[in-house]
């Protein structure tokens, strides 16, 4: 009982095994230390330890009792990877992919050392030197690799394989069709070409691999004919020793998609960020991680004109290395050291001067600047009074000091624009149509010389990019609706406001006249 805690679980060790459980067995690990729970689901109370350490034992009972029935039901597909010591490649191929592909060998700073299987050498290596690995040689046409719908699971007294020929036998245990794809390029030039071999396979419950190494010698002597390697391998060579492979896959479509289930992400869509503020610096780096920038169309074009300042860096995703500079261009250049397979550009200028405000697929606007967002909102709903196509608009913002965020996405003129949000008081001043704030947030204004600012925690912020996130997600899945979003931050100074696609106000100065 390493922790009274139960951080750690408790261990427990089988001193002796029976009989019917010799040699490989799920659920056992090193000193045959049993695996009975999980701890991410299982809950163990720190104030009844007794109960707990029983309660533990009873788990292990049942595990054993499973392992020792007449027909236990074979559950190593579920942890395969922890019975499979295979060193970590990356895997830089989309799914699908069966051909032959490049296995590198990359070295980072301290001596560290990674493997990396690419279909497209030239490529991955460039994005991995920008972060800050190389290539000593480049090697290509090394590996193979193979789709295989069949469930990894452990078979066989020993294990893990470590021969060709242990390894092959337990493929072929799983699915013939793979073993025989794997003999097949067992007979082809560039396994003698290179004297060097890795077979990758990319299974439902994750990829594994394997790699060996012929000698010069055989190799020279199987040129001619490479089916000769394939009877020595088989045969003789069967006793080549392996070195097993454990992939990570890190291709665009998986990294930006991996936790989307059903939806689809912002893949091949340009996306016109205006404003890369407490709001906007955040809502970059979500956007890129869900895929703005990526594929062929695929562009995050950031706009802002404004430098990083002291000022700024208490909630912003910026921090003092950027001080002093555009903050458009230092966003994409953080996004751009994290995924450099993005295309991500950046305008230090005024949003309404570029070309891409009018070709974008969607244009956000984080600037929680009203009169900017209100010039935004003209732009695009006279252009659509006019019969002109005009890109979809979203506008996020945070409501006081930092009470509610809120957002509200245009893609028609059938429902409110960003100005249909506002009443026309006589004074000439402009008042919140729904009246949500309890208070007049105006006395929170801090007035600094001649200017002031709304102070509020970076939480606010954070939680404004998620709901633009959210919004901007459903509206690349075509579930658009509600249009018109908020989430209460403080619920002691503001109301809670009904999601809704919302209808244009009567008489509104931007949309109801041209």
């Amino acid at each position: 009982i390493p922790d009274l805690d139960f951080v750690e679980i408790p261990k427990i060790r089988i001193l002796e095994r029976p009989a019917k459980l010799e040699g490989f067995q799920p659920h056992f690990g090193i000193n045959d230390e049993l695996c009975y729970a999980d701890k991410q689901r299982v809950v163990f109370d720190r104030y009844r330890p007794a109960e707990t350490i029983a309660g533990c034992l009873d788990k292990a009972s049942k595990v054993l009792s499973h392992l020792s029935s007449k027909r236990p039901v074979d559950d190593s597909h579920e942890e395969f990877f922890a019975y499979w010591p295979g060193k970590a490649m990356l895997i830089d191929c989309p799914s699908g992919k069966e051909s032959i592909v490049a296995l590198n060998f990359l070295q980072g700073s301290g001596d560290r050392e990674l493997k990396i299987v690419t279909d497209d050498v030239v490529d991955t290596l460039e994005r991995m030197e920008k972060t800050g690995w190389s290539a000593n040689s480049i090697l290509k046409e090394n590996a193979f690799i193979i789709q295989s719908p069949s469930v990894l699971s452990v078979h066989g007294k020993k294990w893990p394989p470590a021969t060709l020929g242990e390894i092959l036998e337990w493929i072929q245990s799983i699915d013939d069709r793979i073993y025989k794809k794997i003999y097949q390029q067992l007979a082809s030039p560039w396994i003698v070409k290179l004297g060097m071999a890795s077979f990758i396979m990319r299974a439902p419950n994750g990829d594994y691999g394997f790699a060996f190494s012929v000698s010069g010698l055989q190799a020279e002597s199987c040129k001619r004919k490479p089916s000769v390697l394939r009877n020595y391998l088989t045969g003789a060579g069967a006793k080549t020793e392996v070195i097993l492979l454990k992939g990570y896959p890190i291709d665009q479509r998986y990294i930006h998609s991996r936790n989307l289930f059903d939806k689809v992400c912002l893949r091949d869509k340009s996306i016109l960020l205006v404003g890369c503020g407490t709001i906007g610096g955040y809502l970059a780096t979500y956007l890129a991680r869900l895929g703005a920038g990526q594929g062929a169309k695929g562009r995050l074009i950031l706009a802002d004109p404004d430098v990083l300042v002291p000022a700024n860096l208490g909630r912003h995703v910026l921090g003092m290395g950027a001080l002093f500079q555009n903050k458009a261009e230092a966003t994409a250049d953080l996004i751009q050291s994290e995924f450099p397979h993005l295309d991500v550009q950046s305008r230090p200028v005024d949003a309404r001067k570029i070309k891409e405000l009018l070709e974008a697929d969607l244009v956000i606007d984080a600037t929680g600047e009203e009169t900017l967002s209100n010039a935004l909102n003209h732009t695009f709903t006279q252009r659509r009074l006019d019969g002109v196509e005009a890109p979809d608009v979203l506008h996020v913002w945070i409501n006081g000091p930092g009470v509610q965020a809120m957002s509200l996405l245009i893609d028609s003129l059938d429902t409110a624009c960003y100005r249909c949000l506002r009443l026309e008081e006589p004074s000439g001043e402009l008042v919140d149509r729904f009246g949500a704030n309890k208070t007049d947030t105006e006395s929170d204004l801090v007035q600094k010389g001649c200017e002031s600012y709304m102070p509020f925690p970076v939480s606010a912020s954070v939680q404004a990019a998620s709901l633009g996130v959210d919004v901007a997600l459903d509206w690349v899945n075509e579930k658009p609706y509600p249009r018109f979003r908020s989430r209460v931050i403080d619920s002691s100074k503001a109301r809670e406001r009904k999601n809704q696609d919302l209808k244009p106000l009567s008489g509104c100065r931007a949309c109801q006249q041209k």
